[in-house]
């Protein structure tokens, strides 16, 4: 058995899609913002799920982990000294920098400025 492998994508479908809406436009007739709305109210249910649900979905599990961890590690090993404190403040850093890179592969585009 082998797993269909998906296409993996140069950009992402809402910037490549409101930069095509700009193009046919017109860069004085259309704002990014404008261009933003009308190409989300016309996304498949595929590209809506992949573009806003499931990345919302991952920052809220995200938190959700960082809290339950934290406060997992500190009922389990009773922490109530400053050297318990920071070694749970440690964990937690590098949890929410994997978390973080974690998100950056996922969805590369997610939180770019685009220079205009």
């Amino acid at each position: 058995m082998s797993a269909r492998r998906l296409p993996k994508r140069s950009e992402s479908t809402l910037s490549r899609k409101r930069e095509e809406l700009i193009q046919q436009v017109g860069h004085d007739k259309i704002s990014h913002e404008q261009a933003t709305r009308v190409v989300r109210a016309k996304m498949s249910w595929w590209d809506w799920f992949v573009e806003d649900y499931a990345r919302y979905w991952y920052v809220i599990g995200a938190i959700a982990l960082d809290a339950f961890v934290g406060l997992g590690l500190a009922q389990a090993y009773h922490v109530r000294d400053a050297v318990g404190i920071i070694g749970i403040v440690s964990i937690l850093v590098v949890l929410s920098v994997a978390e973080v890179l974690l998100f950056r592969w996922f969805w590369p585009e997610a939180g770019s400025i685009d220079e205009d």
